[in-house]
């Protein structure tokens, strides 16, 4: 198989703060979310270092509000920075200090009145290697925020909701 035809069937997902909570919490959508995530191989995902903390600073707040246990909120810290250090969640570089960076994230944001964070993951989406990708392989956001999706699909970007009963499993296209 060539270089060219193993990539045209791996599968790109990009990973929002909420998707990183319910990766490691019992919410609406984490046994739809987990199956994607533990499916086979030749499944990559992404999310910005933004949404990480985002995610981190989500359980911490659960946990304050005893929504979470001391114990949920630990492991949950641990399984994502162990999915980052094993590559299993990537970190992609981007650099969201350059000029022309700024200048992409700040224009998607005020078109879609949405936060840097939410920004940054459309321009790392569409830009560079991923923004490349296409058929089978185009990169996916995963994501349960409503206003971030409906924006998603003005800037052409596919997306799964793992809430919506009615959404498409990702792997049923596979």
């Amino acid at each position: 198989m060539s270089e060219t035809e193993y990539i045209s069937i791996m599968r790109y997902y990009w990973l929002d703060a909420s998707a990183l909570v319910k990766l490691v919490t019992n919410e609406k959508g984490s046994n739809r979310l987990s199956r994607v995530f533990n499916s086979f191989s030749g499944v990559f995902f992404f999310t910005t270092f933004l949404c990480y903390a985002e995610a981190m600073s989500v359980l911490k707040r659960k946990y304050s509000k005893k929504a979470i246990t001391n114990e949920q909120y630990f492991k949950g810290i641990f399984l994502l920075q162990n999915w980052i250090n094993l590559k299993k969640i990537r970190l992609p570089s981007i650099d969201e200090h350059s000029v022309p960076v700024f200048i992409r994230v700040r224009e998607i944001a005020d078109k879609y009145k949405m936060d840097f964070s939410d920004a940054l993951v459309f321009t790392a989406m569409t830009t560079g290697f991923h923004k490349m990708l296409g058929g089978k392989s185009k990169p996916i956001l995963i994501a349960s925020d409503k206003k971030m999706l409906k924006a998603a699909t003005g800037e052409n970007i596919s997306t799964w909701n793992p809430e919506e009963d009615s959404a498409q499993d990702p792997l049923e296209s596979c």
